[in-house]
């Protein structure tokens, strides 16, 4: 019978004298880098540009589009973050989604307002 080989034993990545070779250079990494780092342009995302424009409208001339603000700058947001880099606007989505709310909180106030002066001027005192 044969003796074992005396003396600590091996540490990782280093190979018993005839046991095996030692390890060569690591695999490759996993492909190139993303779309965007590779130097293709970056584009800004078309809703997100409708969407800031929809709640500056909403903002000023008819609180109603403020609703479509609201929602086409969601949509551009979630397009703009699964776009994996390759468009932008996000800046201008967000914008666009907070005039909306704006134009949505204004038209919430002038329907409450027109209703109670309705209210009180069509009471008669006894």
């Amino acid at each position: 019978m044969g003796t074992a080989p005396s003396g600590p034993p091996p540490y990782p990545g280093y190979a018993t004298p005839g046991a095996y070779a030692q390890p060569g250079y690591p695999p490759p990494g996993y492909g190139g880098a993303p779309y965007a780092a590779q130097g293709y342009p970056q584009q800004t995302n078309n809703k997100a540009t409708t969407s800031l424009v929809l709640g500056i409208i909403g903002l000023v001339v008819c609180q109603i589009v403020s609703i479509f603000a609201i929602v086409i700058g969601n949509q551009a947001a979630r397009e703009i973050r699964y776009s994996g880099g390759t468009q932008t606007g996000e800046g201008m989505a967000t914008a666009g989604r907070i005039l909306g709310w704006i134009g949505v909180a204004i038209m919430v106030v002038v329907i409450v307002l027109i209703v109670a002066i309705t209210m009180l001027g069509t009471t008669t005192p006894n």
